[in-house]
């Protein structure tokens, strides 16, 4: 069975995706990649999050890429981190107007590892490289055709599906080489770990036609792309959400919803940028001199002294307890190094021993293990090299890059018929907010309470609806969101054409649109709420003689 994961680089493709036999699908729900550019160098460098579940001896990823790249590995803590700060945050914020009566309010609110021996050579495949990178067997492989590859990979044991060799063609006959990626013996599914590449190249691309042989409806690209401008796609679409299409009331509908139908509104091939800004952002967030105890580590006189330094030194990605459990949760490639240097015995495995029972309670356990075998010096290099280093080598990329941006899309599979490329642009605005936030005022001047106070909402662009009291839907039995539906029918706001140079082409523009029909929504509400009864608010006492014809507007937006 073959792992597909993702990226790639346009003349410096790394690419993935999830590939599966018949038997056993493993799906990829979504791809997770950070690209870093350095123009003068010509250099592209690309960490990806390597998602899987499956039994660890069927794991395999299949990377092309330009010439024999330099491998190594990267953080889970990268993806970690990037992840809050940059993500996209809708917020209500309720105000009154008046004194209202009540108060109930909405709130919302590089690896030394030993070489591993080169595999067998089938004809028209060429083993270029082959090493162990943290708990990957990786080689690297030239073909002469996508049906020497396919013999080659059945020939070292990868279960692959027949219909796979198509979308390998385009990639060899393009002369790509490729990155054959298992796990070393010994090793699980749960030692998975971000993994870095650096290749010649300039244009970051993702050769999604491989993703395509077994993604799930709507797979999530959230791309990451580090280098001196704002990044946008070229070969796909740009859209710029439609905020009136989330669910700020219950959040039915929230933003990966939107992107989803956003991208479907502009053709299906089409990314949102989720925020750009500067990378001072990620800055020292990874590595600082003070933020690991290394000394401390170096200079332990045991294994006991040594565990401590991890626990109590900074290494941890997260700690806590109370009187009843504790619990300690260690980063994928820290536990990577533990069990290396520091595996439970197998008479406490046998015994259901956990490694963090072990590890965490060293002590306890010292009759159970060899304390006086255990390596300082090499479990300390151990630590260095794969848990600080790929943390201090991503932080470097921060300092090191100006500008990040952050971008989404929604795939199936029938539309992953073109690989995405992205291009930076020195001339669009370099500052995407992350923020998007809306306002519902209640209108209380005459004393009433909010829930027979009419309101309105104020969208983030300045569009702002009239909606009846919360006794009114309550009555009604819909929801503010039901009642606002006219509005989300169009997920996008903008579709337009993005490059490396000028303003984006303008393909399709919904704005207007959209403003006329929240200029619809107040009309009715102005006639079936306001209109003969001076001035009066929603609530059911000054509503009830305009029921009947504001059903008639409900019905419609029931129907849409």
């Amino acid at each position: 069975m073959i792992a597909w994961m993702l990226l790639a680089a346009t003349d410096a493709n790394a690419c993935g995706g999830f590939a599966c036999d018949n038997a056993r699908p493993v799906m990829q729900a979504a791809e997770r990649i950070l690209f870093a550019v350095d123009q003068e160098k010509a250099e592209v460098e690309a960490h990806v999050q390597i998602t899987y579940t499956g039994d660890s001896e069927d794991f395999a990823w299949i990377v092309p890429v330009t010439g024999e790249p330099e491998i190594f590995l990267s953080t889970d803590a990268l993806f970690t981190s990037l992840y809050f700060p940059t993500n996209p945050n809708y917020t209500l914020t309720t105000v009154d107007l008046g004194d209202c009566a009540a108060d109930n309010r909405l709130t919302m609110q590089e690896d030394t590892a030993a070489p591993v021996m080169a595999p067998s050579s089938p004809g028209g495949v060429t083993v270029l490289a082959s090493e162990a990178v943290g708990p990957y067997s990786v080689t690297v492989i030239a073909a002469d055709s996508s049906a020497a590859l396919m013999d080659w990979l059945g020939t070292e044991g990868y279960d692959i599906p027949a219909n796979f060799e198509p979308v390998l063609a385009p990639y060899v006959t393009s002369g790509q080489n490729f990155i054959a990626l298992k796990l070393l013996p010994g090793n699980t599914s749960g030692d998975l770990a971000p993994l870095g590449m650096r290749y010649p190249g300039t244009q970051p691309s993702i050769p999604i036609q491989l993703t395509s042989i077994a993604a799930v409806p709507d797979t999530r690209l959230e791309v990451y792309v580090v280098g001196p401008n704002r990044a946008v796609p070229e070969s796909y679409l740009h859209v710029v959400p439609n905020d009136m299409a989330y669910d700020y009331f219950g959040q039915t509908v929230v933003y990966d919803d939107i992107i989803t139908r956003a991208a479907d509104e502009a053709g299906g091939q089409a990314f949102a940028t989720d925020w750009a800004g500067s990378t001072s952002l990620m800055r020292d967030v990874l590595y600082n001199d003070t933020m690991f105890d290394e000394a401390g580590l170096a200079a332990a006189p045991d294994a006991f002294a040594w565990m401590d330094v991890i626990l109590g030194g900074g290494f941890l990605s997260q700690q806590g307890g109370g009187y009843y459990s504790y619990y300690t949760t260690f980063d994928v490639n820290l536990a990577n190094v533990l069990r290396t240097v520091l595996p439970v015995p197998a008479l406490l495995a046998v015994e259901g021993v956990t490694e963090s029972m072990f590890w965490t309670n060293l002590r306890y356990y010292e009759a159970s293990f060899e304390a006086s075998a255990f390596d300082l010096e090499a479990a300390t290099a151990a630590v260095d090299t794969g848990f600080v280093e790929p943390r201090r080598h991503a932080n470097a990329l921060f300092r090191n890059h100006n500008q990040m941006s952050r971008l989404t899309s929604s795939l199936d599979a029938a539309e992953m018929t073109v690989d995405p490329t992205f291009v930076f642009n020195a001339d669009m605005e370099q500052i995407v907010d992350l923020n998007h936030p809306a306002t519902l005022t209640y209108h209380c001047e005459n004393g009433e309470s909010r829930e027979h106070a009419y309101r309105d909402i104020a969208f983030p662009d300045g569009t702002t609806v009239d909606l009846p009291s919360e006794d009114w839907f309550n009555d009604e039995g819909i929801t503010e969101y039901e009642y606002l539906s006219d509005l989300a029918a169009l997920s996008s706001a903008v579709i337009e054409k993005t490059g490396a140079t000028g303003e984006p082409e303008t393909w399709t523009d919904n704005r207007e649109t959209l403003a006329g029909i929240a200029d619809g929504l107040n009309a009715d509400f102005a006639e079936m709420f306001l209109s003969g009864c001076g001035g009066c608010n929603g609530g059911p006492a000054s509503a009830s003689p305009l029921l009947i014809g504001l059903a008639a507007i409900v019905a419609r937006r029931r129907r849409a």
